[in-house]
């Protein structure tokens, strides 16, 4: 979320169309509901009338018979976290990490206080991902295309995140100047090319800032996962910087 969690209406994940597999799926229920009640009815109408023990039995077969085929089939995946909803300025890192299971986290080494060890053992924290997160529904550059390892990156002060950057695959930085504007309002500033392409936009509240970028891509992973830094640009990618106003203070 950008900010708060207060500053971000949630909205519904809808589905554009039914899937095949509901569709199979709820031929296979009607087929075995219409089975299973006639099974059901010939053999309580033929069970001996003495024979009580038995019938508990028929009865739990027959309710499962009457069970959706869904209810036997896996869910599917589970969604993907959405930066814009879940990640949260002020938010802690144990729940960044519950909420981000797949970020790689690195204490950075700074100064240290023998008398107060605990205090700036974890004072900053970098924290990546390469996949497992989108922002405002666009894909994150690294897991569209793993050859180029920009993802997302996150910063801790005292365990507090503070700053949070989203490198995404799409080019154009419109829609996701078009998202932002829906709760910040319109750009305190914005940048456009020779050709009137947005390039940058700017927003700054009481409380925190955004910068959405159009950014030139010269880097990419080799075979052996060595970064390799070269003057041609690949290709644009948009990065989107959350921060904190306030600066931590110790």
């Amino acid at each position: 979320m950008i900010g708060s969690q207060s500053n971000i209406a949630k909205r519904p994940i809808k589905c554009s169309q039914k899937s095949t597999a509901s569709i199979s799926g709820s031929f296979f229920t009607f087929y075995f509901s219409y089975k299973a009640k006639a099974i059901v009815r010939h053999c309580l109408h033929a069970w001996p009338k003495t024979q009580f023990s038995g019938r508990p039995i028929l009865l739990g077969i027959g309710a499962l018979l009457l069970l959706p085929v869904s209810a036997f089939c896996s869910r599917g995946p589970k969604p993907v976290p959405d930066g814009l909803r879940v990640d949260q300025l002020g938010e802690s890192l144990k729940v960044f990490r519950s909420v981000h299971p797949k970020a790689h986290c690195d204490r950075v080494h700074g100064e240290w206080a023998e008398e107060n060890s605990r205090k700036t053992w974890l004072l900053w924290v970098h924290c990546s991902l390469d996949t497992g997160v989108t922002f405002g529904g666009y894909e994150l550059l690294s897991e569209s295309n793993p050859r180029y390892p920009f993802g997302a990156y996150a910063t801790f002060y005292r365990k507090r995140l503070i700053e949070i950057t989203y490198t995404l695959s799409n080019a154009s930085i419109a829609p996701l100047v078009s998202l932002i504007a829906q709760e910040c309002g319109q750009p305190l500033d914005s940048t456009k090319d020779d050709y009137g392409a947005l390039t940058g936009a700017f927003w700054v509240t009481k409380r925190f800032s955004v910068v959405v970028r159009s950014i030139p891509i010269q880097a990419l992973a080799s075979d052996d996962g060595i970064l390799i830094v070269t003057n041609d640009v690949f290709l644009f990618a948009t990065s989107v910087t959350i921060t904190a106003k306030d600066e931590p203070r110790d």
